[in-house]
């Protein structure tokens, strides 16, 4: 949890809103059944009856609970900025939820656990009041990483209502890569080079030149399954965030040099830098260059020289090293995101542009891309511009 400072907001009511200040809040219902939020959470006083105040709990979809709390329980009259890294056990899935009732789901996992925590988290959705989320960001397209979200919309079907959930993403962020079947029509297996899309080579490099915005631009059986499941999915929500919001899902591939991707954030004065993936023009079209395995050489580890030798061309590397890599400042907060960003990637990075901040994620190989990272940091490339490593 993190701590922010926010202007005040009115509920619908027009009520001032509030926020809880203690860690732990126990609230008695009318019924005599006791509920229990958290630092943060929203809520209206509705009135103060001797040692005890009567409160509505405030979510994301609004009021979700009413009764009693202590008198003396702290309320805070500024809003929290939250980040929750669901335990998804592979792949990463985290929620982000600004003061003011934004939510961004980044990543999803591979299986139920990420809709389980969110069906908890935002109760009593249905196809005609879903939850709105502002973003579905998925850092790259590994399945352990977004195929949890394809249950997002399985939950649906459940009988239980406790187990469901309706939902209508605004827009849908990616780095543009999909990827293909590890056998192409002829039941051939794809080399590395092929399993990614349209590729050319230049200059000694292979660069992937068949980026996409919407993925199911790349025809059905040029797609892998986890990549048809979620096309799959983001069609059957279209007609629901029509209705919702007006508008289609956006969706969009991003890099590090994509603007107003985040501008929707910008009335909370929350900022995000995209740092990468790293794109480049090749032909007159966005590229990302094809990634090597890393060498078999033990300072990776120490991360003090620079490694001997290369790999070859590997379709895992490649994906995982473009992973969307971005910073997030609210106030005095600052957080790098950094999904799968790996040690080819992250050199490239660390030579152009200095952090000093605790990465979220974990990074492919985590203890070289730290160690390396902040190694980079400590000799002095703090005065170096991005743009002077990219240009």
């Amino acid at each position: 949890m993190t701590k922010c400072y926010h202007k005040l907001s009115l509920s619908n009511d027009g009520a001032l809103m509030r926020y809880l200040d203690d860690d732990v809040v126990n609230l008695r219902r009318a019924d005599g059944s006791q509920g229990q939020y958290y630092w943060g959470d929203r809520c209206n006083v509705l009135s103060t009856e001797g040692s005890r105040m009567r409160v509505e709990i405030l979510g994301a979809r609004g009021k979700i609970d009413e009764g009693f709390i202590r008198a003396e329980t702290r309320l805070r009259d500024t809003g929290l900025l939250r980040l929750s890294m669901v335990d998804v056990q592979q792949g990463d899935g985290l929620i982000l939820e600004t003061p003011e009732g934004k939510v961004i789901f980044i990543d999803g996992g591979d299986n139920q656990l990420f809709a389980r925590h969110a069906n908890a988290r935002f109760p009593n959705t249905s196809d005609t009041d879903p939850l709105v989320v502002d973003l579905i960001l998925i850092t790259h397209g590994d399945a352990d990483h977004f195929e949890g979200l394809v249950e997002l919309r399985k939950s649906e079907a459940d009988s239980r209502p406790s187990k469901r959930i309706f939902i209508a993403p605004r827009r849908v962020y990616h780095n543009g890569i999909v990827k293909r079947p590890s056998e192409d029509g002829n039941q051939k297996r794809r080399k590395d080079t092929e399993l990614l899309g349209q590729t050319v080579a230049v200059d000694e490099r292979v660069f992937i030149v068949g980026l996409v915005d919407d993925q199911a631009a790349v025809p059905r059986e040029e797609r892998n399954r986890p990549f048809n499941k979620w096309v799959d999915t983001l069609a059957a929500w279209e007609g629901r965030v029509q209705t919702v919001t007006g508008n289609g899902i956006e969706r969009r591939r991003i890099d590090h040099l994509s603007a107003g991707a985040f501008d929707f954030l910008h009335d909370e004065s929350i900022a995000v830098d995209i740092l990468g993936p790293i794109v480049e023009t090749v032909g007159g079209q966005p590229a990302l260059r094809f990634l090597r395995s890393p060498p078999d050489d033990a300072n990776l580890m120490l991360g003090t020289v620079a490694a001997s030798g290369q790999g070859a061309y590997s379709a895992s590397h490649t994906i995982n090293g473009h992973s969307i890599n971005f910073r997030l400042r609210f106030g005095n907060v600052r957080f790098m995101f950094t999904g799968d960003m790996n040690q080819e990637a992250s050199q490239r990075l660390r030579e152009g542009l200095a952090v000093g901040r605790p990465a979220i994620g974990n990074p492919q190989g985590t203890s070289s891309w730290l160690c390396r990272f902040r190694h980079g940091i400590s000799q002095g490339n703090r005065r170096r511009r991005f743009a002077d490593f990219i240009g």
